[in-house]
């Protein structure tokens, strides 16, 4: 038969072109052989070519691990740092519990996982040395519920350190806590984070990521990273100076303890049962000269103060006070051991019944109750309060000369004597005249005491 006539090409124009004739069919039947991005013009391609974009060699090869690497990292969200000043008070701090726990204010600021305090704002610009730079990891964080003495107060407390923070209001309490807390999630999806991406596609980690495992390391954002955690990590290990003492390691200072320990370590020296031997000591220097004005309310040389304290904790027998030229240095001691003992005079126990019974109206009711409560303390501390009230009344009779009188004395030593280890700012102001009076009225009925 003759071929048919050859069409004629047709001239292209700038439109689209019109419907194309179709290719033999054998070419239809190997679309493979041609490249992806090399297909001849008319060619059918088939369905599952039309879905998919082409990829890249590299990509050909991509795992599944790889893919779970790319949805974790699009999952972390990154909170931002913020900075404040809130109210700090300190129940426990590296496993040991402060003599005073009292608010004090704190320029507080977090620093990518990590929470740090400042004494001020000066010093974060400045970035001197913070107060105190805690992990957030492993750290317990919200509102806090059982201390109800101050509003807006939220917790930050693991088995090493115990504090609570209060903010101006209830909106920043919740807002420190939501973000303190997206914090630490953010630091444990860093963690998981970088785990994945250290899988290679056989599931094989590297060894820089073996040695972090290893080490317990992250990837640090902040300023505060492995070193600072590990040396903290390491200090808080350390045993608590109440386990030494009980192993005989380390003996307990003469300032900061408690009357009743002090006694029973100087049983076999005492002088007077049950009374420590600095407060003899310290009497004994004060009685030598008491008609010295002003003893007891005006202060001695704080270095020489300071001096005494040193020889008193390393060998408080040898203390000899008999040489001190400045009576107000003696007068200054006594006063300071009792105001640093952990445990004070009338103890933290019966405190808040002391206040109490001071504000009772009628005397008789109001010295039978706290000759009940004196009865409760324990009989070292009731011991060394009577040592201690026969002298000042030895001081009170010399009032003309000294310008002592009872009710001076009363106002020196009653938030010494009775007071709370952890006072607040409310009970300072509300609390001092009842303070007073408790011990001004001991020593105006000094029968309270005998029994």
């Amino acid at each position: 038969k003759p071929r048919p006539p050859r069409p004629q090409p047709q001239p292209q124009s700038q439109s689209q072109p019109q419907s194309q004739p179709q290719l033999p069919h054998p070419i239809q039947h190997h679309p493979i052989q041609q490249h992806p991005n090399q297909h001849p013009q008319g060619t059918h391609q088939p369905h599952h070519l039309h879905s998919r974009q082409p990829q890249h060699p590299r990509q050909a090869g991509n795992t599944k691990a790889q893919q779970e690497q790319k949805v974790h990292v699009e999952e972390l969200v990154e909170v931002p740092d913020v900075e404040d000043v809130l109210e700090r008070k300190v129940l426990r701090e590296n496993g040991k519990e402060p003599r005073r726990r009292q608010w004090q204010k704190v320029y507080a600021a977090t620093d990518g996982a990590n929470f740090v305090l400042f004494s001020s704002k000066k010093d974060l610009e400045k970035e001197k040395k913070p107060v105190t730079a805690l992990s957030l990891n492993g750290l317990e964080i919200g509102v806090e519920t059982q201390y109800v003495k101050k509003p807006n107060v939220f917790h930050i407390k693991d088995q090493f350190d115990h504090m609570l923070f209060q903010t101006t209001s209830e909106e920043k309490m919740l807002e420190w806590v939501e973000i303190l807390n997206h914090k630490k999630e953010g630091r444990q999806k860093a963690v998981r984070r970088n785990t994945v991406v250290a899988i290679d596609a056989k599931g094989r980690k590297s060894p820089k990521q073996k040695r972090k495992q290893a080490h317990g390391s992250v990837d640090e954002t902040g300023r505060y990273g492995v070193v600072r955690r590990q040396l903290n990590k390491y200090l808080r290990s350390r045993p608590k100076k109440q386990e030494l003492v009980k192993k005989g390691i380390i003996e307990d200072a003469v300032f900061g303890g408690t009357i009743k320990h002090q006694v029973e370590l100087e049983r076999s020296i005492a002088v007077v049962p049950n009374v420590p031997l600095i407060v003899l000591k310290c009497i004994e220097r004060v009685e030598v000269n008491l008609m010295e004005e002003g003893i007891y309310r005006v202060s001695g040389n704080a270095s020489q103060i300071q001096h005494q304290v040193g020889k008193a904790n390393e060998n408080v027998a040898g203390l000899d006070l008999s040489t001190e030229e400045d009576i107000h240095v003696a007068s200054g001691l006594l006063k300071l051991y009792f105001r640093e003992l952990s445990d004070p005079m009338f103890t933290n126990t019966l405190y808040q019944q002391f206040i109490d019974s001071a504000k009772i109206s009628d005397l008789t009711t109001r010295m039978t109750t706290q000759k009940t409560l004196l009865k409760q303390l324990p009989v070292e501390n009731i011991a060394t309060l009577r040592y201690l009230v026969k002298h000042l009344m030895r001081v009170a009779e010399q009032k003309s000369e000294n310008m002592m009188a009872i009710s001076n004395i009363a106002i020196v030593f009653g938030p010494t004597l009775l007071r709370c280890s952890e006072p607040s700012m409310d009970s300072i102001v509300m609390d001092s005249p009842y303070q007073r009076n408790v011990v001004e009225e001991i020593m105006l009925n000094p029968s309270v005491l005998e029994f």
